[in-house]
């Protein structure tokens, strides 16, 4: 069985898609690239990559480690100019979330990538789990008719201090929105895949409690108009002494003959509707849909099958799904959320 090579660079993420990829035959670990020695020789150890393929030097591990394709798993401010050079160097490249600091760096790069015959490919692995799969499914089958409104919650730590990633010197803090702007983004590509539908506008409001002092927003209220007209109620916040979500978190998507709800961990979703009474009380009619059964739920799992999208794709010369212009609609979602929330005003979803 040929073996497709992956060159994983930066482990302190990386090491869970290195993780995935040992479990996969028809996938190799090529060579692991990180700047800490300690954590390089640890997870080398776990993988079981020999030394001579552990580098401390990407431009190094480009030429040296002979690998199909590079996963960037390195900090955001990192991704433009590490991208194009693994696709200079004649490698597919699959990068981590969220593509890019700005809508300009972005525009940038979403410019600069389609001068290769390389593929690149943004890591939202979210819409590859079950339970998306299968809220797709069921919208394309028009099973709750059209769509009226989306409530998503996601919750999330009991502490408000972020460790070593609150710390005043740590490249996160050039975000600006660092929860809308590196996590909520899964979430919003969740949206636009399972419903096919662009969010158009993003009103955002920020809470925190006056003992917030970890520098990092405690939560937000977020209200978003999709192009159909649907409207998405999405909330955000630290869990504190409630029950945390899942990374996912828990989605409700109601249409105007049924409605479909997923608690992020299950394989399948539910389907409910309405049943006729001769009162005002609601009476539920609910049955388990599960098109997709994988097994798939946690979302290091998706990572596989978001890398054999790619491979599948490059076989059969046609495009992939998360490329650049896939992405641009959850990232620039994202970006507009940002602008709303430090304006405290409605933000436009930019199209390009």
């Amino acid at each position: 069985m040929e073996q497709t090579s992956l060159l994983i660079v930066g482990l302190g993420r990386g090491a869970a898609w290195g993780r995935e990829i040992r479990k996969d035959p028809e996938l190799r670990v090529a060579g692991l690239v990180d700047v800490d020695p300690g954590r390089l020789e640890a997870i080398g150890s776990e993988l079981g990559v020999p030394e001579a393929r552990r580098f401390r030097d990407y431009p190094t591990a480009l030429r040296e480690a002979e690998a199909d394709v590079v996963v960037l798993a390195v900090p955001t401010p990192l991704h433009q100019e590490m991208i194009l050079e693994g696709l200079r160097s004649n490698h597919h490249v699959i990068c981590e979330k969220p593509l890019a600091m700005s809508l300009a760096e972005a525009r940038e790069l979403r410019e600069a990538v389609k001068r290769f015959d390389h593929r690149f490919m943004v890591g939202e692995q979210y819409r590859f789990a079950d339970g998306v799969e299968n809220l797709k499914i069921a919208i394309g089958k028009e099973l709750i008719g059209q769509l009226v409104y989306l409530s998503h919650e996601f919750f999330r730590g009991a502490r408000v201090g972020m460790g070593r990633v609150g710390q005043p010197d740590h490249w996160h803090r050039t975000y600006r929105e660092p929860s809308l702007h590196d996590m909520s983004v899964h979430h919003f590509d969740m949206w636009y895949y399972i419903t096919g539908q662009r969010p158009v506008e993003i009103a955002v409001k920020p809470f925190d409690p006056a003992w917030n002092q970890s520098g990092r927003r405690f939560g937000y209220s977020v209200h978003a108009t999709l192009e159909n007209g649907a409207h998405v109620d999405y909330i955000t916040a630290r869990a504190l002494a409630r029950p945390e979500t899942t990374w996912y978190g828990e989605l409700w998507i109601v249409g105007d003959k049924g409605a479909l709800y997923w608690d992020g961990d299950s394989l399948g979703v539910t389907r409910s509707e309405v049943v006729p009474t001769e009162s005002y009380a609601q009476k539920l009619a609910s049955e388990k849909l599960e098109f997709v059964s994988r097994g798939i739920t946690n979302t290091n799992l998706p990572l596989r099958p978001l890398i054999h999208s790619l491979l599948t794709a490059i076989r059969e010369s046609r495009p992939h799904p998360c490329d650049i212009d896939d992405n641009w609609v959850s990232f620039a979602t994202a970006m507009a959320a940002v602008e709303s929330a430090q304006t405290g005003h409605p933000a436009k979803v930019a199209v390009e």
